[in-house]
């Protein structure tokens, strides 16, 4: 996830992924790998709803980062298989990447509880 405040959009996220890597629209978010065919797919969303900023200020106590209880907007970043998107990490990172650029949010890595800040 890819915590936030402020106005970007899942058409901004396709501009700014479309880039450097294949993009297709899906259901309401996006489909993104590296290039057209190859594997994996992550599914990209945006969620704005009440839950994302009371779950932020859980992360801010949780991980002394007073500037997360501020965020009330994330992109979530969904796939079907991590062993296989760590084994193949180029894509995950580059949307990670993107969308913390995008941004200016922090990276919630959920399979290790980590946080990374803007420009870490």
């Amino acid at each position: 996830m890819v915590l936030f405040s402020g106005p970007a959009t899942v058409a901004d996220a396709a501009a700014h992924l479309g880039r450097s890597m294949h993009v297709v629209e899906s259901g309401g978010g996006l489909d993104v790998r590296l290039s057209p065919g190859s594997e994996p797919v992550l599914r990209v969303g945006l969620s704005a709803e009440p839950h994302v900023a009371v779950e932020a200020v859980e992360l801010a106590e949780m991980h002394s980062l007073p500037a997360l209880r501020r965020l009330d907007r994330r992109f979530e970043v969904a796939f079907d298989d991590l062993d296989a998107v760590l084994d193949e990490y180029t894509t995950l990172f580059e949307v990670q990447a993107t969308l913390q650029d995008l941004t200016g949010g922090y990276l919630f890595l959920s399979w290790n509880s980590s946080v990374v800040a803007p420009g870490d």
